[in-house]
């Protein structure tokens, strides 16, 4: 079991968390200052649910999507443990569930947490043909970031604020985060 704030996350000792608390927590409230109250949000590449759990009290609905099922099974008993009526998580990957949400429920904002490699091509193309007002991409990797912001200012999205987290001090290894609104 690890706590990041007040929410408390069980995990299987193959899913993925961040090691250094302190910072992470820094980075969530970073991400929660970000959206407003009662918006419904994607949390795309959502692992054990870390980021989307602990943005569940201001959110109207968090919807997760993570390909690992592993993860997705942590995610639920995350949910009911931490008492969280408002968050579902789904197995599946990102780009071949993206569409299918965005047909079924209206998106306030999208949290984008890919792995190194960045989103697929498919997701922009998603994007693209729907009225998302807010993306908030947080990434390991500032190369493939700075790719797919590319992308995504010219379907509409403008940055308007970007901010690194130093996760491992003394380190190239830096999470950032940059949010864009449409």
């Amino acid at each position: 079991i690890e706590t990041i704030g007040k929410i408390s996350y069980h995990l299987n000792y193959r899913s993925f968390f961040q090691i250094n608390h302190s910072t992470t927590e820094k980075l969530y409230d970073f991400v929660k200052s970000q959206i407003s109250k009662n918006e419904i949000i994607l949390d795309a590449y959502s692992g054990v649910g870390t980021i989307g759990i602990y943005l569940a009290d201001k959110a109207k609905e968090v919807i997760g999507v993570e390909f690992v099922a592993a993860a997705v099974k942590d995610a639920k008993q995350n949910i009911e443990f931490n008492n969280i009526d408002n968050c579902r998580y789904y197995v599946g990957l990102v780009e071949d569930k993206i569409e299918e949400i965005c047909k079924e429920t209206v998106l306030d904002t999208i949290i984008f947490d890919p792995p190194r490699k960045g989103l697929e091509k498919k997701i922009i193309e998603v994007l693209k043909h729907n009225e998302i007002k807010k993306v908030i991409y947080v990434s390991c990797n500032p190369m493939t970031q700075k790719r797919d912001v590319h992308m995504l200012n010219e379907i509409g999205y403008k940055i308007k604020k970007i901010q690194p987290f130093d996760m491992f001090p003394q380190t190239w290894h830096i999470e950032n985060v940059v949010v864009l609104e449409k």
